[in-house]
């Protein structure tokens, strides 16, 4: 049997460091999207030597070949090293150490749910070009890949266990993951999200916006937020001001209060500078934008560098000529109201 799931990105308009610190968050899932076929076929006896994963990664140019005991030892080996990060005695970027690893690790944990059945597996997953920008490319790949999984194995899990399987594998890759992420994409649309609440879906509203991309940022997501709740504990001050301006930006977007939630980002912006996550050259370009117009950080940015991936920008004009003379891309926001769609193939 043949699938295909197609999964979108997401997008933080607020939370991203502080919803680990119990802020809520507010992000929407866009239709920047990670596609994953796989096509199974049944082993014809209980001989092991017949089953093995092909994996393909086109736009990593990897592709490997391995066999049942191969792949098995080697997600076992991740594990390992992910327990090692967890006694703090290796850094989170050596746990996944290529691009393989994080397939490897979806495979292994769901297989310790559900026994994946024995046979010849080929996985294709194609990405797009902003993967590493802040717009959940990991989650995108790992729920990618699962509903694939469950597809074939006529399984219909309910979306809490979808969104904890998810959530523990993406550990694997960002250290600490707070669930925002897959939860987002999982839901489509505008949600709310805390690690107390959960998540709440909102009106999806639409609004005229950009997605900049100024680059992948130097220092992973799992450096920059280790690095930035060593240098700003749980009980530090900013993370109550990063909780006002959440809450503002939420009560705007309900209201449809334009003026306060461009008002909220700016804020929001400014404490990302703070906590040293936005690179001197993107602060310079969002000074740089008319003053009605608004641009912020989306994902965890970078503590080194001149890049911080993607920002949202609001504003009634893309500011072309600006991103031109600064070498940035830019896109229009397009919502994705679906989650991972997953289909068989003929």
């Amino acid at each position: 049997m043949k699938t295909r799931c197609q999964t979108p990105a997401k997008l933080i308009l607020t939370g991203e460091h502080s919803v680990l610190h119990g802020a809520t968050a507010l992000s929407l899932a866009i239709n920047i999207n990670t596609t994953c076929q796989c096509l199974f076929t049944a082993s014809k006896t209980r001989d092991q030597e017949e089953a093995y994963f092909e994996i393909e990664l086109p736009d990593c140019n990897q592709k490997a070949i391995f066999p049942v005991k191969l792949w098995q030892k080697m997600a076992i080996d991740i594990e390992s090293r992910f327990q090692l990060f967890e006694e703090n005695t290796l850094a989170i970027n050596s746990v996944l150490r290529q691009p393989m690893d994080l397939v490897l690790c979806c495979l292994y944990l769901f297989h310790q749910q559900y026994a994946i059945k024995q046979g010849q597996w080929h996985i294709k997953v194609s990405g797009h070009t902003l993967i590493g920008r802040g717009l959940g490319s990991s989650s995108a790949v790992i729920l990618s890949i699962l509903y694939n999984l469950y597809q074939q194995h006529d399984l219909s899990p309910p979306v809490t266990e979808i969104l904890d399987l998810a959530t523990r594998i993406e550990n694997r890759q960002h250290g600490h993951s707070s669930g925002l992420d897959p939860a987002t994409i999982l839901s489509g649309g505008m949600v709310e999200y805390s690690l107390e609440e959960g998540l709440k879906k909102l009106d999806s509203e639409h609004f005229k916006a950009w997605v900049i991309d100024t680059g992948h940022p130097q220092s992973s997501t799992g450096q920059t937020v280790k690095s930035v709740m060593a240098n700003f504990p749980k009980e530090h001050c900013i993370w109550q001001e990063f909780k006002a301006v959440s809450s503002q930006m939420m009560q705007a977007w309900k209201k449809q209060d334009n003026a306060q939630f461009i008002h909220s980002l700016k804020h929001n912006q400014k404490l990302l500078a703070e906590i040293g996550v936005v690179p001197g050259r993107v602060q310079q370009f969002i000074k740089r934008l008319p003053e009605h117009d608004v641009a912020k950080v989306c994902g965890a940015g970078s503590l080194e560098g001149q890049a911080a991936g993607v920002l949202l920008c609001i504003c009634d004009e893309p500011p072309v000529a600006l991103c031109k003379e600064f070498g940035y891309t830019l896109l229009p926001i397009e919502m994705s109201l679906k989650g991972p769609v997953c289909e068989v193939v003929n």
